[in-house]
């Protein structure tokens, strides 16, 4: 699958609205981001700040046809910056819904792993009008060459059931999950270990 790197400020944009279109309907995004008038809004805000932090370490991809999206931290790096400048701004930008996203946030920052070096996919994205001819899978496979040749593991959370197959026929495992708070959906927390 031909893609490379975004650099530019409009490679950012692109980025972010294949993943705004992707995530909208996902089962744990949607609950993160309740009111669907306002989710568009809120979304492109939340995945500019992760985008943006990949993009500063060269792990933002993007498929040359533009169709799909990929946001990789690499080893050591964990996303967000000031916890009280994030809370802050996210209850600018969400309102009332804030607190939930908050304790959504904090429960996928609980359960990544703090003690091992890893390539983190934070976003892995195809805009809907792009779906069923393999982009989102085809990035996925070409980053995991990028993952494979640094000799390091990968995690990722699967915060749509129906991923969880896909990413195992490339080397994920389930390793565990977590429940959103105030009765939302399960995420599953998958685990690739390092090819020689």
């Amino acid at each position: 699958m031909p893609f490379r790197p975004a650099t530019t400020e409009a490679d950012l944009d692109a980025a972010v609205e294949i993943l705004v279109d992707a995530f909208y309907d996902d089962p744990a995004w949607s609950f993160g981001f309740p009111d669907p008038a306002q989710r568009r809004a809120q979304q492109r805000w939340f995945w500019r700040e992760c985008a943006a932090e990949a993009i500063a370490h060269s792990t933002l991809f993007l498929t040359e046809n533009g169709a799909s999206a990929a946001v990789w931290q690499p080893p050591g790096v964990f996303e967000g910056g000031d916890p009280d400048d994030f809370a802050a701004e996210a209850r600018d930008v969400l309102g009332a819904d804030a607190d939930r996203f908050l304790r959504s946030v904090e429960r996928f920052e609980a359960n990544q792993p703090r003690d091992e070096q890893y390539y983190y996919l934070s976003l892995l994205g195809t805009h809907t009008s792009q779906h069923g001819h393999g982009y989102g899978l085809g990035l996925l496979a070409a980053t995991l060459e990028i993952v494979d040749a640094a000799g390091m593991p990968a995690y990722l959370e699967a915060s749509h059931h129906d991923n969880i197959p896909l990413y195992e026929r490339f080397g994920f495992a389930v390793r565990g999950g977590f429940e959103m708070p105030d009765g939302g959906p399960y995420v599953a927390t998958m685990w690739r270990d390092a090819r020689a």
